[in-house]
């Protein structure tokens, strides 16, 4: 449980940097540079020039940028909801087997008095 607790904080962490990154690129187009160049720092883009101006590589690699970070977090939600599933279909299968079992030493006349009055019908 506690690795999945993980995994949702790594989910939230992925959240913010997504709307901090779609930020400062909403932001650059409107020709803030301090918005391009946090843009230009994050996705790690280098030239020989300063850039002054939003161009369209730099927006292709924000963009790309933005949908890996979707996909991460698409695949930590399947991780996630899977992992719930499977516990919790588990723990109905074990819930079953074992009223299955006393329902059949109850049946057979194997539980003494005190215990088949208190197993679930």
């Amino acid at each position: 449980m506690p690795l999945y607790l993980g995994l949702i904080a790594a989910q939230g962490v992925y959240v913010f940097h997504f709307l901090m990154e779609l930020l400062h690129l909403v932001e650059a187009a409107f020709d803030s540079q301090t918005a391009l160049q946090a843009l230009i720092t994050s996705i790690g883009y280098k030239t020989g020039a300063p850039e002054t101006t939003l161009n369209e590589t730099v927006i292709l690699l924000v963009v790309l940028a933005l949908i890996d970070v979707v996909m991460i977090t698409n695949l930590l939600i399947m991780v996630i909801v899977g992992a719930y599933e499977t516990f919790v279909k588990a723990r109905a299968a074990v819930h079953a087997l074992h009223r299955a079992a006393m329902a059949e030493d109850r049946a057979a006349g194997c539980l003494p008095p005190s215990a088949a009055a208190k197993t679930p019908h």
